[in-house]
């Protein structure tokens, strides 16, 4: 509805949406075949150089078991990490604006919107080797002391949820001072909603990074030795870095539009400032990217346009 003094509009908003996402990722310690022609030296500065390491471990043809703890208690040529993640998110809002026409130079605009999000994450990882198969996790000890200690992988099941809401509301004041030209100033809130990283490296329950607590349950041999990881940290609590916080900033703007020689140049001008608190920021964690907050940052500028017709052509 409208009118000579105020004009408005109000609504409301609902979304839902599913975020699925599946990654396996496998690293091959044979090189193609190519491992037990590597130098020794390389790997390790007290074998003697130029030696293969196939030569120094006859029967070895991956990196895997020379990096055990004991040496060679365990052999595969391949190991992987199977990661799903699940991301349930709602979103409710209500909004109103109102231009108030102040005088016929001079409105005021003010809106203001409520927003509330919930989202649900389940985040589940097993850790496969090609003695396993990739579709299976495996419970081998070394498997994981491996995926712990070199690419601080481990085993886990998250089930999370978080809630938010914030009220955000904006101004803006402007005078058409003429006809062919106007300033104005405006402020505003807004917000991001926090949520939960979809990288899949990373320590559960707050470990040290690349830690690996857990004792061995003995087998046959030490190829079949087990473990439960539930004896030694909570495969079901994430560290802190899993959940990021929500994204709030305060914006600031004045600026002016304007019409020059007879509508031949458009000359437009704006200074900003927008203050950030708790910006949302992408990091790189070991084959993938996660999200976390970076804390405080400050933006401000000045914006110019300016378009010219130098002839009526």
């Amino acid at each position: 509805p409208g009118g000579d003094f105020i004009d408005y509009t109000a609504g409301l908003y609902y979304d839902t949406s599913t975020l699925k996402n599946s990654r396996l990722v496998a690293v091959d310690g044979s090189f193609q075949g190519l491992f037990p022609s590597i130098d020794g030296n390389l790997l390790n500065p007290a074998l003697p150089q130029g030696v293969p390491i196939g030569d120094v471990f006859p029967g070895v043809t991956s990196l895997v078991p020379v990096v055990t703890d004991p040496l060679l208690a365990y052999s595969t040529n391949q190991l992987g990490r199977n990661h799903e993640y699940i991301l349930d998110s709602e979103s409710y809002a209500a909004f109103a604006q109102g231009m108030i026409n102040i005088t016929d130079e001079i409105t005021l605009t003010l809106g203001l919107r409520y927003t509330k999000e919930t989202k649900d994450v389940q985040s589940t990882q097993f850790l496969t080797d090609d003695t396993s198969g990739y579709d299976a996790g495996s419970d081998s000890f070394y498997l994981a002391q491996v995926q712990a200690t070199l690419f601080n992988t481990y085993a886990y099941d998250y089930k999370q949820n978080r809630e938010t809401d914030d009220w955000i509301p904006s101004a803006v004041l402007q005078w058409n001072y003429s006809d062919d030209s106007m300033l104005y100033a405006s402020f505003s809130q807004g917000f991001k909603s926090g949520g939960f990283t979809g990288a899949d490296d990373g320590q559960p329950d707050n470990l040290p990074i690349g830690a690996w607590p857990c004792v061995a349950i003995p087998g046959a041999t030490s190829q079949d030795d087990t473990v439960d990881i539930s004896s030694c940290y909570d495969p079901t609590n994430p560290s802190d870095d899993f959940q990021f916080e929500d994204e709030t900033v305060d914006a600031f703007e004045i600026g002016g539009k304007h019409q020059l020689l007879d509508g031949g140049m458009t000359f437009n001008w704006a200074a900003f400032y927008s203050k950030y608190d708790n910006l949302q920021t992408a990091i790189f964690k070991g084959v993938g990217f996660g999200v976390t907050n970076a804390g405080s940052v400050d933006i401000k500028g000045i914006e110019v346009e300016t378009r010219w017709a130098a002839t009526d052509n």
